[in-house]
């Protein structure tokens, strides 16, 4: 598989509550022929947003172990 080229991005690029704003993903869709998408961040209202939000929470529910170990202690996942 290649290697992606590496984007510089600078200030203007980042958003400041994380991720990607929106000429940072333009930069980076240019750069590396790529299709990044804006979050998700409210309730999904279209079939596509539903998708893309139902795959992200079964990837991060999917994680979830064991909160405490064998003698009650905190466990790590």
């Amino acid at each position: 598989m290649a290697k992606k080229p590496s984007v510089n991005m600078n200030r203007n690029d980042k958003n400041p509550k994380g991720g990607l704003s929106q000429a940072g993903r333009d930069k980076y869709n240019k750069a590396t022929g790529s299709n990044l998408k804006p979050p998700v961040g409210r309730a999904a209202q279209t079939p596509e947003e539903m998708r893309r939000q139902g795959s992200f929470l079964v990837r991060m529910g999917s994680s979830a172990g064991p909160l405490k170990n064998a003698k009650g202690e905190k466990a790590r996942l």
